[in-house]
């Protein structure tokens, strides 16, 4: 149960910062 909520854990760290990432990409293409 413990590897399992860690590996939950980095996934969902993972998307967050590729959701970061997106948005950051948007409002600069949005500000050009």
């Amino acid at each position: 149960m413990n590897e399992r909520s860690n590996m939950y854990g980095e996934w969902e760290a993972a998307v967050i910062a590729l959701m970061e990432r997106f948005q950051e990409e948007e409002t600069e293409h949005y500000s050009l």
